[in-house]
């Protein structure tokens, strides 16, 4: 039987997969826990540290579907989660100004 998926779980999901992404970037950010490991990851080329390190949004696809995935081992709600993620992930960042997210490495 297959569950359906309200409006209010699909914007549950999109949150939950942006608070995730936003999170794993800013503990990623220099002097911040996990400051060490973001360093070493943006030492990748640019397409993937974007979606590994460096961008929020570009990481909302990769951190919070694979933590939607985890949560609910639903992929369908874990895709559409981390799609609509994207958008709210950019809405947040702007709203709130949090940082920058462009790609700070040196050429």
């Amino acid at each position: 039987m297959v569950d359906t998926l309200t409006l209010a779980d699909l914007l549950q999901a999109a949150l939950i997969a942006s608070i995730t992404a936003i999170s794993v970037w800013a503990v990623m950010q220099p002097g911040m826990i996990f400051g060490w490991l973001g360093n070493l990851l943006r030492k990748l080329p640019l397409f993937l540290a974007k979606p590994v390190v460096d961008c929020p949004v570009c990481m909302t696809f990769w951190y919070g579907g694979g933590f939607l995935f985890f949560l609910t081992d639903n992929w369908v709600a874990s895709l559409i989660g981390a799609v609509l993620g994207i958008g709210t992930s950019s809405l947040l960042l702007n709203l709130y100004e949090i940082g920058s997210y462009e790609h700070t490495k040196e050429d």
